[in-house]
């Protein structure tokens, strides 16, 4: 979280609702396994899409 802290251009997302992955997203946030989960695609690509999470790798979204 010290590139938001230290983003020069942070007000952009002052009084915006963000989610995580969003802020994964612009700031190239890294799991400690190496991983960069991305829900927001997930809940689109699967979720949105009617799709039985079941029957979808789930390691794309890792």
């Amino acid at each position: 979280m010290t590139a938001l802290a230290t983003d020069p251009d942070v007000r952009r997302f002052a009084g915006a609702t963000l989610a995580s992955w969003t802020l994964g997203r612009t700031y190239g946030v890294t799991d400690v396994d190496g991983s960069r989960p991305d829900f927001g695609r997930f809940l689109t690509e699967v979720h949105a899409a009617g799709l039985d999470p079941r029957d979808v790798d789930m390691t794309a979204y890792r």
